[in-house]
């Protein structure tokens, strides 16, 4: 393109533009965008109009529907720069194209009242990104443009599903980007404009889901009394809009979808799970009590393992949901409380195995306690084998009639994975024990102040014998380096004797521990006297040493009790 042309478009100089009158087809740039695609660009609804004026029809067609590298028309450059007078001026534009009769006098300002052929395929154009000029409206929320591309062509189509309502590369379309950003009134707009406009999004969700999940029950309802097909319509993991306003807990919504149609409530996803077992596996009673109010008999659905409602609230450890379940009138029900999954497991197995303290399941006399799976366990069984659940342990047998099992069946494996789990955890105290004893051994060697040489004293005497901080000095560094060696010690007699039961591994383990950790306090004092006894002569840099050392207590203390707070004391 001439340069001079290009300028004068940037910079809306008509009568430069008027030079180039019978050139301006051939005038491209290297990204192929014509004279009418830089004015559209730089917003100049002069040169637009200019450019419209001194065209034949057929040449002025022809520069509406050029598209440039990119795929872009004029009028997708105009609509995604939000330049509603340009968009009006190139809808004219294009409707003067079919319509000889307004091209008599070359006049761009009388707006056509049918939608031309030139109109709609203009407006259905895509970019490289499949994107249309109404896509781009929507999206950049050019409310009087979207208002302009709607009234041009959507009421005299005969097909509501023209190309400017496709999906865009990114899965999106026009309706689907208004409702999942909040524009309430684009969404209206297109409803109202259009008959059966196309709603899908990315992952297979629809206009219906991203309103959901942005909690605009106003838009909701308006899709609903449009496009009410939306509300069993799933997404590529077969949610439904029910499943979001479950799994999000919003409550308002789901009573909303409920009232339009209960049948969602029975509707499963690829898991075959529903939305009440959706709310199950994330806690969300609330909503489960709506679910079950409205739609009582949607608790007998399993999902495609087999479990039920209280399977599932057991197996996520959502104490709040089971307790919804078992709190209701299904709590009496053999096939809800002793329901089996593929695994041959009850609720009460599943809460065995996770160490749910479910009081409400165990202390039901309708729970089956001697139910097995498919691996003969019971759930007592389970609870043995995988660790120690105190609800089932601590109930009686006699009343329970739970059936126990020897450790060495149900505990041996359990136990060896313990102790190899404890080992491997003794590797880094080790570490720790080894270095502690050995910046301690050296401290011992290399006392602070260093020792006399003259022969007034007696040849390795320390300076700084007679000054109570050095004592403590010495004495806690003498603490450290026996604690560290002896929990070294301790792992040495472990692993030569050849320890492999429990019990005394995990004794031994924690006692290391706590001398550890001791020796580790003792040298952090040691250092605290060691520049205390140094910095003498200088109280105020020695003061504030010795509490930038002791501040370290502040992390040791409370990680100590807690600590020891969850060690049985029979372990010591």
């Amino acid at each position: 393109m001439d340069s001079r042309l290009y300028k004068a478009i940037m910079e809306g100089k008509i009568e430069i533009l008027r030079e180039f009158e019978k050139e301006y087809e051939v005038q491209i740039t290297a990204n192929k965008n014509t004279v009418l695609h830089i004015a559209a660009q730089f917003g100049h609804i002069r040169c637009v109009e200019e450019i419209i004026l001194r065209s034949s029809c057929t040449s002025r067609r022809s520069l509406l529907l050029q598209q440039n590298a990119n795929g872009e028309t004029a009028l997708l450059l105009a609509s995604r720069q939000g330049s509603r007078r340009i968009v009006h001026a190139l809808i004219d534009a294009a409707k003067s194209c079919d319509h000889p009769q307004q091209d008599v006098d070359h006049e761009v300002g009388d707006t056509c009242h049918s939608a031309s052929a030139t109109v709609r395929k203009m407006i259905s154009i895509v970019d490289n990104k499949r994107n249309t000029c109404l896509h781009w409206a929507v999206k950049y929320y050019f409310v009087k443009v979207v208002n302009i591309l709607l009234a041009a062509c959507t009421p005299d189509l005969e097909d509501q599903n023209e190309q400017s309502y496709w999906v865009n590369e990114a899965g999106e379309t026009p309706l689907y980007l208004a409702a999942e950003r909040g524009y309430a009134d684009l969404v209206s707009a297109i409803l109202d404009n259009c008959k059966s406009p196309a709603n899908q999004g990315p992952g297979g969700r629809t206009a219906l889901h991203a309103a959901v999940i942005n909690n605009d029950e106003a838009m909701v309802e308006k899709l609903l009394e449009k496009k009410v097909g939306l509300i069993k319509e799933a997404d590529q993991d077969g949610w439904t809009s029910l499943h979001y306003a479950v799994r999000l807990d919003f409550k308002s919504q789901v009573r909303l979808l409920i009232a339009y149609d209960k049948s969602v409530a029975y509707v499963k996803d690829n898991n075959g799970r529903t939305a009440l077992q959706i709310g199950a596996i994330h806690g969300k009673s609330n909503a489960m009590r709506m679910l079950i109010d409205a739609c009582p008999d949607c608790i007998e659905l399993v999902d495609n393992e087999g479990r039920n409602v209280l399977h599932n609230a057991i197996k996520h450890k959502h104490l709040r949901a089971a307790n919804c379940i078992l709190k209701s009138s299904f709590s009496s029900l053999d096939w809800l409380l002793n329901g089996e999954d593929n695994d041959g497991n009850t609720p009460c197995h599943l809460a065995a195995l996770d160490g749910l303290d479910c009081e409400e399941l165990v202390n039901s006399s309708r729970v089956d306690y001697k139910a097995m799976n498919k691996q003969d366990l019971t759930p007592l069984d389970v609870a043995l084998q995988n660790k120690d659940n105190l609800i089932f342990l601590s109930m009686d047998d006699g009343v329970k009639g739970k059936r126990r099992v020897s450790k060495e069946v149900g505990g041996k494996k359990s136990g060896e994975q313990d102790v190899k789990t404890l080992m491997e955890a003794s590797n880094y105290h080790l570490v720790v024990a080894a270095l502690i004893a050995t910046v301690t051994f050296a401290a011992g060697f290399t006392l602070p102040g260093g020792l006399y040489s003259d022969p007034d004293h007696l040849p390795g005497t320390p300076i700084l014998v007679k000054k109570a901080a050095f004592q403590a000095f010495v004495i806690m560094n003498a603490l450290a380096n026996l604690l560290s060696v002896s929990a070294l010690f301790i792992y040495f007699i472990l692993f030569m004797l050849g320890y492999r039961e429990k019990r005394p591994f995990e004794r031994a383990y924690y006692l290391a521990g706590f001398l550890t950790s001791t020796s580790i306090a003792a040298m952090m004092v040691a250092f605290a006297t060691g520049i205390n006894s140094v910095l003498h002569k200088t109280p105020g840099l020695a003061i504030v040493a010795c509490l930038i050392s002791c501040s370290f207590f502040i992390l040791h203390v409370p990680f100590s009790l807690i600590l020891f707070l969850r060690v049985k004391p029979a372990r010591f």
